[in-house]
This record gives C-alpha cells, structure tokens and sequence, in this order.
C-alpha cells in the first residue's frame, strides 16, 4: 500500500474514531447521532453505522430503542439542521441496511396480517399483530393497526 493510501486510511480510522468517542461521551445520544449524521463523510456512514449497530452495546441502552418495548419509547426527534436530500437517502440507505432481515421479516408478518383481515379472519389478524408486537416491539404502524 502506498503512503498517501496508508495516511488516507489512518485519518479515516482517527476521523471515525473521533466520531464514535464524541457520541459515547455526549450527554444527549440522539443529538450527537444527529451531528454524526451530517458531520462524517458519506464514505464512512457504512463502517459507522455497522459500529453503530454490532458493537456499541452502551448506546443500545441509551438510544432510542430500534425495536422499543413500549409506546412511550416511542420518539420523533426533529434535527436542528436542514438536511440535504442527498445525504438523507444514503445516511437512511446505510442506516436501515444494517437490518434488512428484521424488515424482510416485517414484511412478511405485515402479510400475514393483512390477509386475515382481507380474509375478515379478526383471531389471526390479533395473533399476527401480538406476534409483531413480540418480535419487533411497539411502532407507530402497530398502534395506527390495533
């Protein structure tokens, strides 16, 4: 590897880095993601976002839940910046691909649900939402269906 490739990598390593302390430190977790979110370089959201979901086990505990257990963890928090579309698209195409299975497996629950209630079946369409519920804790999806 090249020097410059090898000064390259090592800043982009130091950068993330800066990154991840900065949140781990911060007092407010959803505001310090917020400023991760437009502060890191698009070419970074993918190795931070991976982090961000495997291996950071203290934020889990103090973030918003992904999948809350109850619908007062349930949260919309509005950013203090005016996002640029571009960057939304790949921060929430990065963001959300670290969950694929969970929201293939979503997905096909959401079927099952929607056939009973096509099929005026109302047992299965409660058992399907109470399995939703249990898997994938409370949605604003879920409390609009019940």
């Amino acid at each position: 590897m090249s020097k410059k490739k090898n000064r390259k990598k090592i800043f982009n390593q130091r950068n993330l880095n800066k990154f991840k302390v900065s949140l781990l430190k911060s007092a407010n977790k959803s505001g310090a993601l917020f400023n991760v979110k437009y502060s890191l370089p698009k070419s970074q959201y993918d190795n931070f976002n991976h982090w961000y979901k495997n291996e950071s086990v203290y934020l889990s505990k103090n973030l918003n839940p992904i999948f809350p257990s109850d619908a007062k963890k349930l949260k919309y928090i509005i950013p203090n910046v005016e996002p640029e579309l571009v960057n939304e698209f790949e921060w929430g195409w990065s963001f959300l691909g670290q969950f694929v299975d969970e929201i293939s497996s979503f997905e096909e629950e959401v079927d099952q649900y929607e056939d009973a209630i096509l099929l005026s079946d109302l047992d299965s369409a409660t058992t399907a939402l109470d399995k939703i519920e249990h898997l994938y804790g409370f949605s604003y999806w879920l409390l609009k269906n019940r």
